[in-house]
């Protein structure tokens, strides 16, 4: 609640139960202690983030659905990790947005920002290519465009929840406006699929 700057060796073990020494025995400065706490909240997110992505493309194939139906409701999981849906996808949030003013000195802490993003990237232009090639997509759309289209939105709109500007309904309303335009054949399924995001 204090910000990053607020920080100390000292605190951490005060909160930890344990010495400070014993904190400086694994952490040598304050720098090595602030990567290690955002590289295993990162960790511990995408893995909440991949069951929840996993149960949405199971519960589609399950249902019988066609593919149209489970590219789209695949790229809007996807999109909703991305989003304060639930309090902890908005605590994640929170903490990445404290080490944004961070990383614009720390080049070990901006390469999180830096090489996530790409990667989310090129997952969503993997799925609108095979979706375009099999005639889901329209033949005027650039996948990667797309894909960083999509990313640039969601980001937006959850700072905007996160700034009380936003309802995550009226979010969630724009991204599927976004991913019916993309995915017009799967037009009016993905909505169907609120509680899988915890809305």
């Amino acid at each position: 609640a204090d910000g990053l700057e607020a920080v100390s060796m000292r605190r951490v073990g005060v909160e930890a139960g344990v010495s400070t020494a014993l904190v400086q025995y694994y952490f040598p400065d304050k720098a090595a202690l602030l990567l290690f706490a955002i590289n295993d909240c990162t960790a511990a997110a995408k893995e909440r983030a991949g069951e929840r992505i996993r149960t949405t493309i199971e519960s589609e194939l399950g249902g019988g659905t066609g593919p149209a139906a489970v590219s789209a409701a695949t790229v809007r999981a996807v999109l909703g990790e991305l989003l304060p849906l639930d309090e902890g996808r908005r605590q994640f949030l929170l903490v990445h947005q404290a080490y944004f003013s961070r990383a614009m000195h720390d080049p070990q802490v901006a390469s999180l920002y830096r090489d996530d993003t790409p990667k989310l990237v090129e997952y969503l232009r993997t799925e609108l290519t095979e979706r375009q090639a099999a005639g889901d997509v329209p033949e005027g759309f650039e996948p990667r465009h797309e894909a960083e289209t999509l990313v640039a939105l969601a980001v937006h709109v959850g700072t905007d929840m996160l700034l009380g500007l936003r309802t995550a309904g009226a979010a969630m309303e724009l991204i599927d406006y976004h991913i019916g335009r993309v995915l017009p054949g799967a037009e009016g399924s993905a909505g169907s699929h609120l509680s899988l995001i915890h809305i």
